[in-house]
Formats: structure tokens, C-alpha cells, sequence
């Protein structure tokens, strides 16, 4: 299944690229250790020529994690999860992905819905990104079924 990765232009059609939005939890265990490649952290950034949509809050997820000692028994250091994340970021797929006019009732109609904010915060950040952008949410957090209109897969269970 492709995703949509649209972008409105003044007084035109939208064009479709291909995209997909990861969340750093996924990011993480992409990644397995530590010790790991840099692109291969994204689903294989190098190897893969469809659009991949980063927003900033995963991106500072990942840092976070990768950096923490409780999450990893040899957390890296700073620099070299920066380094990892650089690299993703200078692959030709790759794109910053930020919020446009619809994220904001995009993410308050979706805070209201759940009737709780708390963890699920940051998943509807996500989702809000995903479904503005048209793109599909790649996260093995069940959670994501939650918002309505997301199109959202876990890339490590076959058959989704």
C-alpha cells in the first residue's frame, strides 16, 4: 500500500508524492542497539527513494532515547545520534515535515475526542502531522488507531 505525501499550491491541484511519517519509538527499534547504522535507523532511507516525512518532535524523540541510560544499556553520546540524525537529513527522500494551517484543529479536535491529553500528547502531534500531510503513519504504538482519518501501519508486523 502507498501513502500520499500532498502539498497544496495557490489555485492549482495538489500534487502526490509518496510519504511516510515514523515515530522515534519506531526509530529505535529499527535501530536495535546502539551500535547501529545511521540510515538504516528509517526504514532504510539509502536504499528507499519514497518520500519519508521526519517532524521535529520525532526527531528530538530519537535524540532523547538513544541518549538515555535507561533506555539503552550503552546509550550514544550527543554527537553521534546528532550524526545519525544528519545523515537522514541528507538523504534526497528525506523531508522536515511541519505544521500548516490545518495541524492546529487537526490537534485540538483530536485532544478533545480522546477527552485526555497526557501520553497521548505527543501521538496526536503525530497524527495531526500525518493526516495534514496526507501521508501514512509508520509506529508499532497501537494508539495510533485512535484518530480518526490517520492512515498509520506498523512496518514490523507482516501482513498490515
Amino acid at each position: 500500500m502507498r501513502s500520499r505525501w500532498r502539498r497544496s499550491r495557490p489555485n492549482t491541484r495538489r500534487r502526490r508524492d509518496h510519504s511516510r511519517h515514523q515515530s522515534a519509538p519506531l526509530c529505535l527499534q529499527r535501530s536495535g542497539s546502539a551500535s547501529c547504522e545511521g540510515p538504516r535507523l528509517v526504514g532504510g532511507i539509502a536504499e528507499r527513494q519514497d518520500p519519508r516525512g521526519l517532524p521535529w518532535i520525532t526527531i528530538a524523540g530519537f535524540i532523547r532515547l538513544m541518549t538515555h541510560p535507561r533506555i539503552l544499556a550503552t546509550p550514544l553520546d550527543v554527537p553521534t545520534t546528532v550524526g545519525h540524525v544528519r545523515s537522514w537529513l541528507a538523504q534526497p527522500p528525506v523531508r522536515i515535515v511541519q505544521p500548516g494551517s490545518r495541524f492546529e484543529p487537526l490537534l485540538f479536535d483530536y485532544l478533545a475526542r480522546l477527552g485526555t491529553a497526557g501520553n497521548l500528547t505527543t501521538d496526536a502531534q503525530l497524527a495531526a502531522l500525518a493526516v495534514e500531510h496526507q501521508a501514512e503513519l509508520h509506529s508499532t504504538d497501537s494508539d495510533f488507531a485512535r484518530f480518526d482519518g490517520l492512515r498509520w501501519r506498523n512496518p514490523l508486523k507482516v501482513g498490515r
